[in-house]
C-alpha cells in the first residue's frame, strides 16, 4: 500500500503521479511531526490512509517547505527518500505552471 499523490488533466486522467511508500512515509514524518518549520506538510501527510487536496494558494508554501525538507535531511535521508523528493517537487512544479491542484490518496 502507498500514498498516492496525483495530478489530473481536465478530464480527469492522471497527467503526473507518484507514491509514497511506508517506509519514506515514515522517515518524513519521524523528521517532521515534533517541528514547526513544516506546517503545511505535516497537515498534507498526518493521514497515510486518508485522501488530502492540495489547492493553488498552497503549492507555493509547500514547494518551499519541501525544499527546505531537503536541504537540511539530504545528508541522511535514504535514497528512496531522495527519489520521491525529486519527483513531488517536479510535481508540485507542474501544478503551479499548469495551475492544477494535487491529490493525496491513501490505498
Amino acid at each position: 500500500m502507498a500514498l498516492d499523490i496525483l495530478v489530473n488533466d481536465s478530464h480527469g486522467k492522471i497527467d503526473k503521479s507518484i507514491s509514497l511508500y511506508i517506509e519514506d512515509y515514515d522517515f518524513i514524518m519521524d523528521k517532521i511531526e515534533h517541528s514547526n518549520v513544516f506546517p503545511l506538510l505535516k497537515k498534507i501527510l498526518v493521514d497515510y490512509y486518508g485522501d488530502v487536496e492540495i489547492y493553488l494558494n498552497e503549492h507555493e508554501s509547500l514547494k518551499k517547505e519541501v525544499l527546505m525538507f531537503d536541504d537540511i535531511f539530504r545528508s541522511v535521508y535514504p535514497k528512496t527518500t531522495g527519489d520521491f523528493i525529486a519527483v513531488f517537487l517536479n510535481i508540485i512544479d507542474y501544478s503551479i505552471v499548469n495551475r492544477k491542484t494535487i491529490q493525496l490518496i491513501g490505498d
